[in-house]
């Protein structure tokens, strides 16, 4: 299977970490996706990012290869490892996983080079999303410059920028449709939309807002030049406003999404896309 020993080379990679460490964060029960016929398992991302060549190469009936489908499977799991592990650095201040998650990140560099991938481009993006993501801090707020995040609400997918040039490759390469390197790239932001809006509280909480938030607040405070939502009776007339008019806010995020969908494919091409792959199972 393909995604097994894709994985396997992952492993070989973190073998050097104690196996205490590799079982603490969890790792062999991504691998147990693969074994399992749970529609939860192939929904998640990882299911994705670890079918998507296969996928794409049986939807255009491209032979390849299955070393080469093993590599870029293998690189695309390292890159969702290491963003996952470094999220958790970043997004949480959970410095014991900045091991595992440099592991991940070197096995990805190694492998790119091997794929003779110029991956130059895509770490100047991605690295620096990091330090400063499409992220709004709860506190003083200026308007203004919500609003520019807002109308910047695409910059989120510089945070898969490595995937991108992952996906861009093998496509340019071996299939020469961009059909495919334009889905990935709204897939994972229709993901990244979705997660955010079911993350609200819990980014709230963290004292972040991002897309859905950024978006209600200057929906709310839209004449404003400055708001604080430290401010009590502020952040309770926000809370309710989010409360109240959740399902408006969350169509107006998926309507923009759509309409710049519509500049790259068909609406309908790309939903039932998602859903052949959601049923696709790799070999």
């Amino acid at each position: 299977m393909i995604v097994i020993k894709s994985f396997e080379n992952i492993e070989k990679s973190l073998a050097v970490l104690p196996p205490s460490i590799i079982e603490k964060f969890k790792i062999g029960e991504y691998k147990q996706f693969f074994f399992e016929n749970d529609i939860k398992n192939t929904k998640n991302l990882f299911f994705i990012f670890c079918s998507f060549f296969q996928f794409i190469a049986k939807e255009e009936n491209i032979k390849i290869d299955e070393n080469v489908l093993v590599d870029y499977t293998t690189l695309n799991i390292a890159d969702y490892f290491s963003r996952i592990f470094y999220d958790g650095v970043f997004d949480h201040k959970e410095s014991n996983k900045l091991p595992i998650a440099n592991l991940c990140y070197t096995e990805y560099i190694l492998l790119s080079d091997a794929l003779s991938i110029d991956i130059r481009q895509a770490i100047a993006k991605t690295e620096p999303y990091y330090y400063c993501q499409n992220v709004l801090p709860i506190g003083k707020i200026d308007i203004d410059y919500a609003k520019k995040l807002n109308e910047n609400w695409t910059d989120c997918t510089l945070g898969f920028a490595t995937s991108l040039y992952t996906i861009n490759h093998f496509v340019s390469k071996y299939i020469k449709n961009s059909f495919w390197s334009d889905f990935f790239y709204f897939y994972l932001l229709w993901r990244q939309i979705l997660d955010d809006t079911t993350d609200f509280s819990e980014d709230y909480q963290n004292k972040e807002l991002k897309s859905i938030g950024i978006l209600a607040l200057c929906e709310k405070f839209n004449k404003f030049k400055h708001i604080n939502l430290k401010n009590p009776l502020t952040a309770i007339n926000f809370q309710l406003y989010v409360l109240n008019n959740y399902n408006k806010i969350y169509a107006d995020l998926i309507k923009r999404f759509e309409i710049e969908l519509s500049t790259k494919m068909k609406v309908d091409d790309f939903y039932k896309t998602i859903e052949k792959i959601e049923n696709f199972l790799p070999s």
